[in-house]
């Protein structure tokens, strides 16, 4: 994989969190919400999973104690197992019954999913490149 595959991955997950954004601020049906939070949790996945595998574990081989690295990993997949408890306890009728609640709670979850995913950006995928983890382009 490519840094650019992963920064273009980065970018569906940052509009999927944008397009559940929308359709909390804009009063969508519970129903059209949970699509958008199955759509995030599908990115989500995708993007973890790659990580994980393309990234975390050979750059732990190769440079072992990288504190950001562990850090990073540690929170992507602290987040992703959160994201995906959080799809069983927000299914479309408590959304309807306590959107207030829901709309604070999943903007919460959704600022820490953006600064994970800046972090990995910024900081994990530039080590995995010069590393020779990932290339440039695809």
């Amino acid at each position: 994989m490519s840094i650019e595959t992963f920064c273009s991955e980065v970018d569906t997950l940052h509009a999927a969190i944008g397009a559940l954004r929308s359709s909390i601020a804009e009063g969508a049906q519970p129903s059209e919400v949970t699509v958008c939070m199955a759509d995030l949790a599908t990115n989500l996945a995708d993007l973890f999973e790659h990580e994980n595998s393309r990234i975390y574990g050979r750059l732990d081989c190769l440079v072992s104690g990288i504190p950001i690295t562990n850090s990073i990993l540690q929170q992507a997949t602290r987040l992703h197992d959160d994201w995906m408890a959080y799809l069983t306890d927000w299914p479309a009728d408590c959304i309807a019954a306590d959107r207030e609640t829901f709309a604070i709670e999943t903007d919460a979850l959704l600022r820490q999913i953006e600064q994970c995913s800046h972090r990995a950006s910024n900081d994990l995928y530039p080590i995995a490149l010069a590393k020779g983890l990932i290339r440039l382009r695809a």
